[in-house]
């Protein structure tokens, strides 16, 4: 801030000129008159009760290009270096960071997604030699309350028919839903019906009309970020089972069986064999291979004639002519 061109602030009042003194000296000459002024201003000044000021030293002028280094000198009774109005902005700005949080946590939090089942699209069924294929399609609504888009991830709908699972599917990327909004989605579930008593239900001539009743249940199962889950719990059992079948297949062999069977492993698309490695190591499955050596090298005939051949080439050794030179 610069130096203010006023004469000695922020002393006492004995250095203010008295108005007196312009009466009295009226009649000296203009400059006799600014010479007894300034001498007597500077006795003034002196006296024992007052100070300089410490940027002008007691002149009132300050030299020409110094304005904007110097500093002035106030009072400490000034109104400008009292604060004013400084509760009302120290509350205005509370205020303002709790308003702003509220809203953060109001438009932030989340909200539940819902599953709301409409009804049955369509129903196929086929008769095979095994039992009955039925596919059906259901409608379903998926419901967000949230103010941001949410992507539906891993949904498992399992058919149920008086507690015994007839059929699963499980998908992993479902569909995105916009900021609450409602969208519809329809999904396929297969239904192999391999048991005797409902195939022949199924297949019985004499009923006009069939009635099996299914219930349908779906879950799912929020995503916990990073790469999703590849297999679902029935498939990995599933992968047990297909070992268990054959111990002696190798892992390439494996893979190409769960690429090839889309009844189970319907949405599985690619598998490296470190990931099936993962699932049997987690299941306690070792993939070791049968002994492939025949059993005719260990038999004890072989052994018998191996020991004739050793016990002839000792002797043979033993009878040997040593030769002198």
């Amino acid at each position: 801030m610069g130096a203010a061109p006023s004469q000695c602030e922020g002393v006492t009042e004995d250095c203010v000129q008295p108005s007196g003194a312009g009466q009295e000296d009226s009649n000296q000459p203009i400059g006799e008159k600014d010479s007894t002024k300034r001498t007597s201003w500077s006795r003034r000044c002196s006296s024992a009760d007052t100070v300089h000021c410490p940027t002008c030293q007691g002149t009132g002028r300050i030299p020409r290009g110094q304005e904007s280094k110097l500093v002035a000198v106030i009072a400490c009774t000034d109104q400008r270096l009292r604060p004013r109005h400084t509760k009302l902005y120290v509350a205005s700005s509370v205020g303002l960071c709790l308003l702003v949080s509220v809203l953060v946590l109001f438009f932030l939090f989340p909200r539940s997604v819902i599953l709301s089942p409409v009804a049955v699209s369509s129903s196929s069924v086929y008769f095979t030699h095994d039992g009955v294929q039925i596919n059906i399609t259901n409608v379903l609504n998926i419901t967000n309350n949230n103010f941001a888009a949410v992507q539906a991830y891993n949904l498992t709908v399992q058919a149920l028919n008086f507690g015994t699972v007839l059929g699963t599917v499980s998908i992993k990327n479902v569909v995105s839903v916009r900021p609450l909004s409602m969208k519809t989605y329809s999904f396929m579930i297969p239904i192999q019906l391999t048991d005797p008593g409902l195939s022949n239900y199924c297949k019985k001539e004499s009923l006009p009309v069939h009635i099996l009743y299914v219930n349908l249940q779906m879950t799912r199962r929020p995503s916990e970020g990073g790469r999703q889950r590849l297999f679902t719990q029935q498939q990995e059992l599933a992968v047990v089972d297909l070992v268990r079948a054959d111990n002696a297949i190798r892992l390439h062999q494996l893979r190409k069986q769960i690429l090839a069977d889309r009844r189970v492993f319907n949405n599985i698309n690619h598998v490296s064999i470190t990931t099936i490695t993962r699932i049997l190591g987690k299941l306690s499955i070792t993939m070791k291979q049968l002994y492939r050596v025949p059993f005719e090298r260990t038999s004890d005939g072989v052994k018998g004639l191996r020991a004739e051949y050793v016990r002839r080439i000792l002797a043979m050794d033993g009878a040997a002519q040593p030769h002198f030179h």
